[in-house]
């Protein structure tokens, strides 16, 4: 499983589009949560990060900072209380 996490103040709208702004994520949320998936628990290398923002049918073509993939339920959990506090959108 791989999530792809992006900060709640960045628009979901395809690359086309002239408005898209920059993602970033907390310092504090990327610390969080890498000390929490490990070395091989997430990636932040553009190609995976493009082919995890891109539909398999590739009609468009989106963008994320950061790429979680957990290897348990407790992990995706943890994750995702993570996220809720530090108000990130997966």
């Amino acid at each position: 499983m791989a999530l792809a996490l992006r900060s709640m103040t960045a628009l979901r709208v395809p690359q086309k589009s002239a408005n898209l702004k920059p993602m970033t994520l907390p310092a504090e949320f990327i610390e969080a949560a890498t000390g929490l998936l490990g070395d091989n628990g997430y990636s932040r290398d553009p190609e995976h990060l493009n082919a995890a923002a891109t539909p398999w049918r590739g009609t468009y073509s989106g963008s994320t900072p950061f790429l979680a993939m957990p290897n348990s339920t407790e992990q995706v959990s943890a994750l995702m209380k993570l996220c809720q506090q530090h108000k990130v959108c997966v």
